[in-house]
């Protein structure tokens, strides 16, 4: 019922974007920087090694005056790196992901630097785990929660190079939520990830007046 009511609210939050005079699309790469936050039953904080992966975006934002608001859908590979024993561990999660997030934008010449938050629910499709030569797959031995929700602050610049059109660099820390792990007793998983994302926005009613 939770996941339906998020999905309605996505959809109408986007119709809502859609049906404005003044909004744009952006369409992003990530480079994620990604590890876990674990806590053992007995409390104790573990800490893994970070790892490198990436992910995609796509985005609808509305400006009103020095602020917007966005939201957006997402690919993203997270998941952290460790070591047992000789061996080396690599947890890799795949989530589609949504997010509505609001921020503060300035202006200076043709450069538009900008700071925000935002809310994030997570699908997770897939999730391994590798250990030395062994997989390992999550999701069908039921080691792992589908859904992850969390939060996001990030801060980036803009470079519009035509009236239609905009460059953006942007980076983001996540933090995790929702508590993941699954089966064990006692035991806290957290995603935790820092991303930086280069991408392409394009204003709808600039492309619209030019044809």
């Amino acid at each position: 019922m939770k996941k339906k009511i998020f999905l309605s609210s996505v959809i109408i939050m986007f119709f809502a974007i859609l049906q404005a005079q003044e909004y744009s699309v952006g369409l992003s790469f990530l480079q994620n920087y990604s590890t876990f936050r674990f806590v053992d039953s007995g409390g104790n904080r573990q800490k893994s090694d970070l790892r490198i992966s990436y992910g995609y975006g796509l985005s609808l934002q509305k400006s009103i005056e020095n602020y917007y608001f966005e939201g957006s859908l997402s690919y993203s590979n997270p998941g952290a790196m460790s070591n047992y024993g000789t061996s080396r561990l690599e947890w890799s999660l795949h989530y589609a992901g949504a997010s509505f997030s609001a921020a503060r934008r300035f202006s200076l010449f043709n450069l538009n630097p900008h700071i925000g938050i935002g809310l994030y629910y997570g699908r997770l499709c897939k999730a391994e785990q590798i250990t030395g030569q062994e997989y390992f797959d999550l999701l069908g031995e039921d080691e792992i929660k589908r859904n992850d929700l969390g939060f996001n602050i990030f801060a980036g610049i803009n470079y519009a190079y035509s009236d239609a059109g905009s460059m953006f660099l942007r980076l983001t820390q996540f933090t995790g939520l929702a508590q993941i792990e699954k089966k064990t007793a006692g035991q806290k998983l957290f995603n935790r990830s820092f991303s930086v994302q280069l991408g392409l926005a394009f204003k709808i009613n600039e492309l619209n007046n030019k044809q």
